[in-house]
This record gives structure tokens, C-alpha cells and sequence, in this order.
């Protein structure tokens, strides 16, 4: 992954950007473990064909998937989550987009 993290594309790439989004708005926003994300995951990919392109951010995540893998041992699951925050705060005009697509899903 780019420093992007998250990257809108056509074809199955609109299933990844959404299935990321979807992922980072259960965690940070509905407290969702990462087992919670697979299972949801795993029931949405089957309850729909066609999925809503979302408009990429200006800006760049301030965190970069190098930074997570630069850190120590004792702070990657720290730095995997900051990491992870810092993507979902990029895509705050996207946020009510995700939330719109997900609540009524499950």
C-alpha cells in the first residue's frame, strides 16, 4: 500500500476501496474487533454486487504503512492502529457516505 492507504479505483478496486472504508468505520466509529470486521466482511461481500465509488482524498495519510513497519516490536499494534486512524480521518468527507452504506446493511 501507497501512503494513499485507501485507493479508488474501477472494477473490483470500488470493492476494496468500499470493503477498507467499511473496516475503518467499524473500528473507529462502532468499536468493531478485527474478527467483528471479517465476519461483516465476509457477509457484505455476499449481500451485493454493485459497489458506490467514493471520491479519494486531497491529502495523504500522515502515517505510511512504512512508519508501522519501522516501529518497534513492542508499538506495532499501536502504530497499526494509529496508522489506521490517521487513513480514516483523510476520508472524513467520505464519512457519512460509509455510514449511510453500512448502517442499513447490517
Amino acid at each position: 500500500m501507497s501512503h494513499d492507504s485507501v485507493h479508488e479505483g474501477v472494477g473490483h478496486r470500488k470493492k476494496a476501496t468500499a470493503f477498507a472504508l467499511i473496516g475503518l468505520y467499524l473500528t473507529f466509529e462502532k468499536g468493531y474487533t478485527a474478527k467483528q470486521v471479517q465476519r461483516t466482511h465476509m457477509f457484505l461481500g455476499k449481500s451485493r454486487a454493485a459497489w458506490p465509488r467514493f471520491k479519494p482524498p486531497q491529502n495523504k495519510s500522515a502515517l505510511t504503512v512504512l512508519d508501522v513497519l519501522q516501529s518497534p516490536e513492542s508499538q506495532y499494534e499501536a502504530m497499526i492502529r494509529k496508522w489506521g486512524k490517521s487513513v480514516w480521518e483523510i476520508w472524513q468527507p467520505e464519512h457519512e457516505n460509509v455510514r449511510k452504506l453500512v448502517e442499513p446493511l447490517i
